[in-house]
């Protein structure tokens, strides 16, 4: 009983360290974004957009050569989720939102959280 105690305790503090996802998760929010990306690159990609401002987001999500892979329009306080099929590994992705505008946000396979302030 005295080894299971310490070793439950271990296994607990593990499920509090990093965030990870399995698609990227982007949190629009009034002064900053807050993307929670994949550990793993996968040709088959999930993007979740969340809008938690104040009013309604359009937003695109493009290639580094400019092409654009999808459209989002958001109300205030939703989300949508846009599936991207067949992204080469070595292909920069993007998501710029357009209104209100701000600035590009690079999607970054193996970075498990970061944030974008805005520039200034």
């Amino acid at each position: 009983m005295k080894l299971i105690l310490p070793f439950l305790m271990l296994l607990s503090l593990q499920s509090y360290g990093s965030q990870t996802s399995e698609t990227f998760i982007i949190k629009m929010f009034e002064e900053k974004v807050r993307v929670l990306a994949p550990q793993k690159y996968s040709s088959k990609l999930g993007v979740t957009i969340e809008n938690k401002t104040l009013s309604s987001l359009m937003g695109k999500i493009e290639t580094q050569s400019g092409k654009r892979l999808a459209i989002v329009n958001i109300q205030p306080n939703g989300f949508k989720v846009v599936d991207l099929n067949n992204i080469p590994k070595n292909q920069k992705l993007f998501f710029v939102p357009m209104a209100p505008a701000f600035q590009s946000v690079e999607l970054k396979f193996g970075r498990s959280s970061y944030e974008i302030p805005p520039k200034r």
